[in-house]
């Protein structure tokens, strides 16, 4: 009942205001030969309050589009507050949810526009995630903190964007073994058209294929290339 009426208010702020967007993204993993699919839509009002949701699938077979299952669903909700005319601060709530698991996502995050083609920001994240026992009995909950690090760059109608991801103090063996992970991801898209935005994004991402292995059990040790091509649409 919560979902269809989450569901509602979306649609019925959706043609209410020119600030909704549709986003689908197609990702493919290098070296697993894994692919997913994300679609995304997004509503802001005028005060400031923003809102989305989300779908998530992968291809069992690796092919593209092929025998799609459902990764889970994310709704989001935000509040950009601007400090200045130049720089803004966003708390944020994010509720991630899959048939064997959800994850509660608190964020802040801040942009600082330096000019008008240069922007950075930077966001922390706490998230914790719970398992469901119908599948998972005896698994705890994890947690863990995140940090963002974003630069940005405009030049005519095109875009480039750096995002490094930083996980620590995570209470479940990551990168090697260890409480911590990162990610480093460039985004370049065309803004040539206010409607229509595609977007290329090449990330450097970690992952298990094991061969570190430590007390009996492999980690993550080798690194990938994440590609991603998408495309938004601006109503």
């Amino acid at each position: 009942m919560k979902k269809q009426y989450l569901c509602g208010l979306f649609l019925a702020a959706s043609f209410s205001s020119h600030a909704t967007y549709i986003d689908y993204r197609h990702e493919w993993l290098g070296d697993q030969h894994k692919q997913e699919d994300r679609i995304k839509m997004g509503h802001s009002l005028n005060n400031g309050i923003y809102f989305s949701v989300e779908g998530k699938w992968e291809s069992k077979q690796g092919g593209f589009l092929d025998n799609l299952s459902s990764k889970g669903n994310e709704f989001e909700l935000g509040y950009k507050y601007k400090l200045l005319d130049n720089l803004s601060i966003t708390p944020s709530f994010a509720l991630d949810s899959g048939e064997r698991d959800t994850a509660y996502k608190f964020s802040v995050k801040s942009v600082y526009n330096w000019t008008d083609a240069f922007s950075s920001g930077l966001r922390l994240r706490y998230a914790v995630r719970d398992y469901e026992r119908e599948y998972d009995p005896d698994r705890a909950s994890q947690h863990y903190w995140q940090a963002n690090l974003y630069l940005g760059y405009r030049i005519y109608d095109v875009s480039f964007d750096y995002d490094f991801e930083y996980k620590f103090d995570t209470d479940y063996p990551a990168l090697r073994g260890k409480e911590k992970d990162y990610v480093h991801n460039v985004t370049v898209a065309w803004r040539g058209n206010k409607t229509w935005v595609p977007y290329v994004e090449l990330g450097y991402v970690s992952y298990d294929d094991g061969s570190y292995e430590k007390d009996g059990k492999t980690y993550r040790d080798a690194w990938e290339m994440r590609y991603r091509v998408g495309i938004t649409y601006n109503f």
